[in-house]
């Protein structure tokens, strides 16, 4: 699903880059690294441009591509992959799907040298991410195996419920809602939507409910997800929340309702940009249209997601 993490993500934006500087500042490496100044203050602008503007891909490439070149001794092989990781995980989002491969390339490179199996995990996620999203479930499946199956071994939490909320959506592509169901309940039991990755699990099984027809559950939990993600200015989240709510209102047939939760989710992913979100926001306001009987309002909404899917790379049967 679609929050970010660690370093440099599109969710506690300043306090993330602070820690980092700080840990720089710890590490007492500033004064040793001509421009490392420079490589936060890029970090700190880019956090602060994240949901406002359209230069954030190029900004994440200079931040991204100075810290992938710091020398080991500075930034870690294990902490390289992290960020680069990040770096194309924020391209991804921003429709820039070349320059998030090639930053994942970086991060897989840099997980295979750090000989640590936790440091492979956000590589094999994102790698995971992408196939996803250009249609290739299968391959995204056992790559997110791989990843569950390492998170689990290492106690990572947080990786583990990134690579059980990505298997869940691959379950629902399969038609197999009970399954995500299933997978992801467990995952609620003693823990907040505070907790990293937890807004992930609650929305994906939001999703899994409606499919299943448990209209009522799922905007219950849509219901508090929604209402976290506001409060941390998630915005990222709320373009799939806003997916997922108009999804359950269309099931009771509240047209406004579903009309205003896609036009406030298509007004998120546009401002971003988001085009991804924007695609799949635009696919269900077609499904509104077909269920309302507006043939030619459908077939516009369904053109416009098969334009942005075919332009950011996804595979015709994702379309």
């Amino acid at each position: 699903m679609r929050q970010g993490g660690a370093a440099i993500c599109l969710i506690d934006r300043e306090r993330a880059i602070t820690s980092e500087a700080a840990l720089f500042a710890r590490e007492g490496v500033e004064r040793r690294i001509p421009g490392l100044r420079e490589i936060i203050r890029h970090g700190v602008r880019m956090c602060s441009l994240a949901n406002q503007v359209t230069d954030l891909p190029p900004t994440l490439v200079i931040f991204g591509r100075d810290t992938a070149n710091c020398p080991t001794w500075v930034l870690s092989f294990a902490r390289m992959g992290g960020v680069c990781s990040n770096v194309s995980r924020v391209l991804f989002y921003a429709g820039d799907w070349e320059n998030a491969s090639a930053f994942l390339e970086r991060a897989e490179g840099a997980a295979r040298r750090a000989r640590s199996r936790r440091a492979g995990i956000p590589p094999l996620l994102q790698r995971a991410r992408l196939r996803l999203a250009m249609g290739w479930e299968a391959e995204a499946r056992t790559l997110l195996e791989e990843a569950a199956t390492t998170a689990r071994a290492c106690a990572d939490l947080p990786l583990l419920r990134c690579a059980e909320a990505l298997l869940a959506e691959c379950d629902l592509r399969a038609g197999e809602p009970e399954a995500a169901h299933v997978r992801l309940s467990p995952l609620l039991a003693g823990h907040t939507l505070d907790e990293w990755g937890m807004i992930d699990v609650v929305s994906t099984l939001a999703w899994a409910s409606l499919e299943s027809g448990a209209t009522v559950e799922a905007r219950a939990l849509l219901a508090d997800a929604i209402a976290h993600a506001r409060s941390r200015d998630d915005r990222l989240a709320l373009v799939e929340l806003s997916r997922l709510q108009a999804m359950g209102a269309l099931r009771l047939g509240q047209w406004a309702d579903a009309e205003q939760a896609l036009r406030e989710g298509l007004s998120l992913a546009r401002a971003m940009p988001d085009p991804s979100g924007e695609a799949h926001l635009l696919h269900t306001y077609g499904q509104l249209h077909t269920l309302r009987g507006n043939a030619e309002g459908a077939r516009e909404r369904l053109e416009g997601a098969r334009a942005i899917f075919r332009r950011l790379g996804a595979h015709e049967a994702n379309d």
